[in-house]
């Protein structure tokens, strides 16, 4: 199916949370890019996430449904399968309802022990920790400095992608943006 993806422009949808206070805040803003290639931006959403909570998945979903230009990307390229501190994105799902390969990247080794132990701390952590262990695990770029975990893509695919999406350094562009976004939407709402 995706054979050709690693070898065409690609127009992916990134999605990335800003900050936030769990002390302040009962929830947050996601941001989500969809970009053509690395650079340019064809279009920015947005969407409210509950913080520690169990609703991310869906509301990717939700803008893959309703939003065109998240529609019509290729693939989600996602910073981690974690948003909004505990709220666990559930990769499979997300493959599922759009057919779409979902790439995951960190830009370094995730400590699954770390991430359980925060688990086990909030609401719902049963819950949390099958989607966690559902979720495909992360591996070591061969070429680059950062860690992905994908479905729907094989690992070279997979590779050859984010070093397409890469401009300077071991990060995808388009993750690296979102990002930036993300925060200063984030600050600007507080």
């Amino acid at each position: 199916m995706n054979q050709n993806l690693a070898n065409k422009q690609i127009k992916t949808t990134a999605v990335a949370d800003g900050s936030f206070n769990r002390e302040k805040q009962k929830e947050t803003t996601i941001t989500a890019v969809t970009t053509q290639g690395k650079f340019y931006i064809e279009n920015i959403e947005t969407t409210r996430v509950k913080i520690d909570g169990e609703n991310a998945t869906n509301k990717i979903i939700e803008l893959n449904n309703e939003k065109n230009s998240v529609k019509q990307s290729n693939l989600f390229l996602l910073q981690g399968t974690t948003i909004a501190g505990l709220n666990i994105i559930n990769i499979p799902r997300i493959y599922e309802k759009t057919k779409k390969p979902v790439i995951t990247v960190l830009s370094k080794k995730p400590s699954e022990e770390k991430i359980k132990k925060a688990i086990k701390k909030v609401e719902n952590s049963e819950e949390k920790l099958k989607k966690l262990n559902e979720n495909p695990k992360y591996r070591k770029h061969e070429e680059k400095n950062i860690y992905y975990s994908s479905i729907g893509l094989n690992n070279k695919e997979t590779e050859r992608i984010i070093e397409k999406m890469i401009h300077k350094g071991n990060y995808p562009e388009s993750l690296r943006i979102t990002k930036k976004i993300a925060r200063s939407i984030t600050e600007a709402n507080k």
